[in-house]
């Protein structure tokens, strides 16, 4: 199973469409399994790969266009949007919208993610985070998506 883990980060990190689909299809159980892709020395902690897609968006390794791509790829095959939620982590919106991949955010909340979610670690909702980075695409998809405008982050004491 390591070598199968090891070839999903492979195959992100290439972009190798095909070869991740093809893996996943018949290797599903891996979909959802933290992967590391130390794109820079921050990110060597695993972290679901819908998380991952938007380090190498924010690492400059992967186009918006390109992670759209490999997010389809793993929802097709099984992922959960929502990513680690269910282990107090954060979500890939989360990431997206912290990481600076505004198409993949839009992505994830037309496929369903949860638009109001709160981190723990800092009390912050995508929105907070689409806000702080002035993406305002995906600042305007996340109130469409009728994601809290009023709530305050427990780190800055600040809404969106």
């Amino acid at each position: 199973m390591k070598i199968f883990k090891s070839q999903v980060k492979t195959l992100i990190e290439h972009k190798d469409f095909d070869k991740l689909k093809q893996l996943l299809s018949h290797n599903p159980n891996l979909v959802n399994e933290g992967i590391t892709i130390p794109y820079d020395l921050f990110c060597r902690t695993k972290a679901h790969p819908l998380h991952r897609i938007c380090d190498g968006v924010f690492a400059g390794k992967i186009t918006d266009n390109e992670a759209v791509n490999l997010a389809k790829i793993l929802l097709t095959c099984g992922a959960d949007i929502d990513g680690d939620k269910a282990r107090d982590g954060g979500t890939p919106l989360l990431a997206a919208a912290s990481l600076h991949a505004e198409q993949v955010g839009i992505f994830y909340i037309d496929n369903g993610a949860d638009v109001h979610h709160i981190y723990k670690g800092d009390g912050a909702s995508a929105l907070h985070w689409a806000s702080f980075c002035g993406l305002d695409k995906l600042v305007s998809r996340l109130i469409k998506a009728n994601a809290e405008i009023d709530v305050q982050d427990s780190e800055h004491i600040s809404t969106p």
